[in-house]
């Protein structure tokens, strides 16, 4: 099991904030919900998309779809919630902390909070953005018979930019001095690089039994493959166009950012959904490699397998 906690806090409501809450209820109680939704909106985006008209009417669409009955209900469970700081080293499971670094909401700082208090927990903030930082973000795992040290965890957001342009964006949290990169470093397309630190994602449309491979390295080197079939019939992939690569670097975080163009990709690039397997292989600096993926089966790192194609995507 793995858990995701995202623009949240593990603390009950102030008087205040309760205060400020009933009366936005009496607001939307009085036919006035419009009103509490553009008063969210200019305290819950980043100060940098307020002026944003599409997301403005995104975010009115999203409240509409709820309703204010919904809303209503969401509040007072909210001010009702207890104080759960005391229970998080309770929580044994992998867990993603997940917060926009301009959340004024639920700040980073309530963030940091939870994530030191589950030993399992690793904290992400998200650039450029406020409190609605709901990407589609999930956790790798390490495979159980491997060592995951020097790495605490790997979180990855993956989306569609468009029909034919994926967007992974893997950060890697722990030790990153004691994490061996090793590779040419010249952006060029290279074999073999999962036989060092390297991120990588695997794409399939549903129903078809052919599938994609793309490896990233740090170096920004990257591989894609095609495969007819589990494991079977492995030939370059054809791309129209070089996944572009960035990474950014620091002693507790390491990111690499991965844009593919499936626009070559004949079974991908017209396919209204995707279904996506996560992995990376990460080396220490004694040359031992830890595996990390969505979830593993019994026996060795098998990142192939289909039942790891685990997180759908819709074109937008």
């Amino acid at each position: 099991m793995k858990l995701a906690l995202l623009d949240t806090t593990a603390r009950a409501d102030t008087p205040e904030q309760s205060a400020a809450r009933r009366e936005q209820m009496a607001l939307a109680s009085s036919g006035r919900f419009e009103e509490v939704v553009e008063a969210q909106f200019m305290r819950a985006v980043h100060a940098t998309r307020r002026a944003d008209a599409e997301l403005r009417a995104l975010n009115r669409l999203m409240a509409e779809d709820v309703g204010s009955a919904a809303f209503l209900r969401q509040q007072t469970a909210t001010m009702e919630r207890s104080d759960s700081r005391p229970t998080l080293g309770s929580i044994r499971a992998p867990t993603l902390v997940l917060v926009g670094e301009g959340d004024e909401l639920t700040p980073p700082a309530r963030a940091a909070e939870i994530a030191q208090g589950i030993a399992a927990a690793h904290l992400v903030n998200v650039p450029l953005c406020g409190h609605p930082a709901d990407a589609h973000w999930t956790v790798l795992v390490a495979h159980p018979d491997t060592s995951h040290h020097p790495v605490s965890g790997i979180a990855v957001e993956v989306r569609l930019a468009s029909a034919a342009t994926l967007v992974c964006n893997y950060s890697l949290h722990g030790d990153v001095g004691r994490v061996r990169v090793s590779g040419a470093g010249a952006g060029h397309r290279s074999d073999g690089l999962w036989q060092h630190t390297c991120f990588e994602a695997f794409v399939a449309a549903p129903g078809a039994a052919d599938y994609y491979e793309f490896n990233f390295s740090p170096t920004l080197d990257w591989a894609a493959y095609q495969f007819t079939d589990y494991r079977d019939g492995m030939a370059p992939a054809n791309l129209t166009q070089a996944p572009g690569l960035q990474v950014r670097r620091s002693p507790e975080q390491l990111e690499l950012m991965a844009t593919m163009h499936l626009a070559g990709l004949a079974s991908l690039r017209d396919a209204p959904v995707l279904h996506l397997a996560l992995a990376a292989v990460i080396e220490d600096q004694r040359g031992q490699l830890s595996y990390w993926a969505l979830e593993h089966r019994v026996g060795k790192p098998d990142f192939h397998h289909p039942e790891g194609f685990t997180i759908e995507l819709r074109a937008p």
